[in-house]
Parts: C-alpha cells; structure tokens; sequence
C-alpha cells in the first residue's frame, strides 16, 4: 500500500525533502504532476479533502484545469513489512520549481484501479500571516527564504460560491 502522507503540503522552494508519501511492501510509484490553473483552484480543487484516493471519473477532467508537466518513476528504498515514510524529491524536477498549485496522481507500476492517489501541493517562496477580528482581517507577506516582508503581493479571495471578492 502506498499514499500521501497528509493533507496538503506546502513546499517551499529549495527547504524541503520532498513530497512525503507512506509505504508498506511497495518498492516503486509511478507519480505524474499537473500544474493547475487559476479555473481549478475554484472549480476542481476541493480544498476540504486535498489527499486521498480520487476517482477516474474525477482525474479525466483534469485537463480542463491544468496542464500534464511531468511523470516519472520513483524507487522509495523501503524495507519490506514495514510503514516507512518516503520523500519524492520534487525540487530536482526543472518542470516543478515554477511557484503554482499542482495536483500529483500516485500509482503502483503495473497497477490499474478506479481510483488513485492525489493529492494538492504548493509550490512558493511567499509565506502568509493572517489574523482575522470580527471586521478586519490584517495579511501579511513574507519570504520564506529570507523571512523579509514583501510588498506589491496581489491576494484574490473567493467565497463559497467560487466568486471572488474585495
């Protein structure tokens, strides 16, 4: 058995080993990457449920909403009978280092299913801080290289509906 190891991941540029998965008795994934655009973000991505096993019928429609930028075969070095965590190392693939939201698709080679592994991913350098009273919200932007503050940062917020608002 084979999966993403929680929900969601952050991958700042250059400060990461990798996208985590966990594996027991699996030797190899077979992972492709998809770079979403902005229409996914509101329309496909279902941000309450951002890993687990997604459907055929769900990943077919992905080429609406993003664009197939990589696959590749990776050896997960885990010893047998024993649930080990692994790391894909994303940040060695020139496709991958572009700042986006990506959708990564899992599978055991050989393997064919109804529904496989996903799961969402960020790739930045711009770290968010938000603190939200009852009439305001106050954002601040920061490099998560550097830590320094960053200016002319232009945020969207969309409500439930998909909408953006001001």
């Amino acid at each position: 058995a084979v999966s993403f190891l929680s929900e969601g991941f952050l991958l700042p540029a250059k400060m990461t080993d990798g996208l985590p998965v966990v594996a027991i008795n699996v030797t190899q994934v077979d992972i492709e990457f998809f770079r979403l655009n902005q229409n996914a973000l509101v329309h496909f991505v279902n941000w309450k449920n951002t890993t687990g096993r997604k459907s055929y019928y769900k990943l077919k429609k992905i080429k609406k909403y993003g664009e197939f930028i990589f696959s590749g075969r990776f050896d997960l070095n885990a010893p047998r009978n024993k649930r080990t965590t692994c790391h894909i190392p994303v940040e060695n693939i020139p496709e991958l280092q572009h700042p986006g939201v990506y959708l990564a698709v899992m599978r055991v080679p050989g393997e064919y299913a109804y529904r496989y592994q996903a799961t969402y991913f960020l790739v930045t350098d711009i770290g968010l801080h938000a603190r939200v009273y009852e009439n305001e919200s106050l954002i601040t932007a920061s490099a998560l290289s550097t830590g320094a503050s960053l200016s002319h940062v232009r945020l969207t917020f969309y409500n439930k509906k998909g909408v953006s608002v001001e």
